[in-house]
């Protein structure tokens, strides 16, 4: 009996732990954003599960669309929001039939979807900023104020702020602690002043090319090259550098900006335990809702979400993930429909032989796989698995057609426009690993010295008077991106790297023919 109480305590335990560890949060992870060479604006929902519902709740026309992996073997989401519809979108993030949701707010930038990494925690944290400030009476100084109930809350600061962090306990309450991070003021003056120069260099330099009149125009362009990178260089430094990230054991990681602070000024932040909700009849029935879900009973478990709102205890901030997972059964329902129609019809052609074309059994095939990629990509499991595997055995051996088109991007008194095709740009692809320094090698003579002493590049083809670039690769070797090399516009334009996982996420057409637009910055 004994024996017994104890192998049903270790069961709970390990019961209790799985739960607290389902959390799901959100945390900014800056080096991960993507520009979108659209020009569009958004989020990038990074995560290792494939159940996310991703909502914007003050955006109503912003949609969340899987884009399958990364190289990371983590899960795209990917949110465009209209800037002009909403500048501050609010995100709210869960697992599919969780009711218990994270939520962040986002400034938009135009042309780059931002990431945020979903991590599960045992004890989930959130910010929460007190609407006042206390002089600190140092007019050379600034300060950021952490309270919380966590003895071991940690706070991890840029050597380069030069901070000084001090811990006590709150006067009266020793089950309160306060965590102050003083900062001299010219740690980020100096950035600010550095980055602002930086700025102004650039914007003249393009000033002066906008109607160029010198007498030495290679020179003047490898400084603004030279210009550009020590802004990038810079940029990059300050993104990793004003950022004050706060943790505690087993918790989220939570980030303060010290862009905006003020001299003589402290601002405090409590640090507060985020209580997952209970709600007993609406979390049971999203609960079953997600076990039909995964059991691919999408008609069952539609209208068991449709239930949800007619529970006792449902609340109406539910309404936007309810309605989130009623869109993903129906997109499901109708992509199962879609997919065992194109196999079956597959496997009757196969039958037929000679009487079908390989074409025709190729674009069966091939949307056939679609159909369930976008399944597997929902709703991971054997069956979806098995299916993909047989129709890219069948299909592996045809050539993936990809189809560039270069255009010119060029500024003039109205802004940035396109400005017709771009001819003669070479198109490398790059078979090597993808690191830092090669997404952002952008001279031609760096990279002429690359392909000089690296067999990882091949030249695969270059584009046109039409500015298209058609290639034909195989499936099974496909490259890690490409390198784009204008050729004849002296430095007038810039080579420009493309990921492999970028182009087919971002172009569009079908599995067999995928079309990508490129916009080449061409200086006047």
């Amino acid at each position: 009996m004994k024996k017994l109480f104890v192998f049903l305590g270790l069961c709970l335990l390990t019961l209790t732990t799985w739960a607290q560890s389902q959390y799901v949060s959100c945390e900014r992870t800056a080096e991960q954003d993507l520009i979108d060479d659209a020009g569009r604006s958004g989020i990038l929902v990074l995560s290792k599960r494939s159940d996310l519902v991703v909502t914007v709740l003050n955006s109503p026309n912003a949609k969340s669309v899987l884009r399958g992996r990364n190289r990371n073997n983590n899960y795209l989401y990917e949110i465009i929001v209209n800037p002009d519809e909403c500048k501050l979108p609010k995100v709210e993030v869960s697992k599919r039939g969780d009711i218990n949701r994270s939520r962040f707010t986002v400034n938009l930038k135009k042309g780059l979807l931002q990431a945020y990494s979903v991590v599960e925690v045992e004890k989930p944290i959130a910010l929460d900023e007190q609407n006042f400030y206390e002089p600190i009476l140092s007019i050379d100084s600034t300060a950021v104020e952490f309270v919380s109930s966590y003895p071991d809350l940690q706070c991890k600061v840029s050597p380069d702020l030069h901070a000084r962090i001090a811990k006590t306990k709150k006067k009266n309450d020793d089950k309160v602690y306060v965590t102050i991070v003083t900062i001299p003021m010219s740690s980020i003056r100096v950035m600010k002043d550095q980055l602002r120069m930086l700025n102004e260099r650039c914007r003249n330099y393009e000033k002066m090319f906008e109607n160029y009149s010198g007498k030495n125009k290679e020179k003047d362009l490898d400084d603004w090259d030279k210009c550009a990178d020590e802004l990038k260089e810079l940029d990059d430094k300050w993104l990793m550098m004003k950022n004050i990230v706060v943790y505690g054991s087993n918790t989220n990681r939570l980030s303060v900006s010290v862009e905006n602070l003020v001299a003589d000024k402290k601002t405090t932040y409590g640090i507060l335990s985020v209580k997952p909700e209970v709600l007993t009849e609406a979390g049971s029935l999203m609960a079953e809702a997600a076990r039909l879900f995964e059991m691919r009973r999408y008609e069952d478990a539609k209208r068991t979400f449709m239930n949800v709102k007619s529970a006792k205890d449902f609340k109406v901030d539910l309404t936007p993930v309810i309605n989130a997972n009623l869109a993903e059964c129906d997109s499901c329902i109708l992509y199962t429909r879609y997919a065992n129609g194109l196999f079956n019809k597959y496997l009757g052609w196969k039958k037929q032989g000679e009487t079908i074309s390989q074409k025709q059994l190729v674009d069966c095939a091939s949307g056939a796989l679609e159909m369930f990629q976008y399944l597997s990509n929902r709703n991971p499991c054997d069956y979806y698995s098995k299916g993909i595997e047989k129709l890219k055995q069948e299909i592996d051996k045809i050539p993936l057609d990809l189809r560039f088109t270069v255009v010119k991007w060029q500024n003039d008194y109205s802004g940035f426009q396109e400005t017709g095709p771009m001819e003669n740009v070479e198109v490398w692809a790059y078979y090597g690993d993808e690191g830092f320094a090669m997404r952002n090698l952008t001279r031609d003579g760096d990279l002429a010295h690359k392909i000089r002493k690296s067999e990882d590049f091949s030249q695969v083809g270059t584009s046109g008077a039409d500015g298209v670039v058609d290639l034909h690769l195989k499936r099974s070797d496909l490259p890690t991106g490409f390198f784009f090399r204008p050729v004849g516009y002296k430095k007038k334009a810039k080579v420009k790297f493309l990921d492999m996982s970028n182009v087919m996420a971002q172009s569009q057409g079908d599995y067999t023919m995928r079309q990508f637009r490129l916009k080449m910055y061409l200086d006047n």
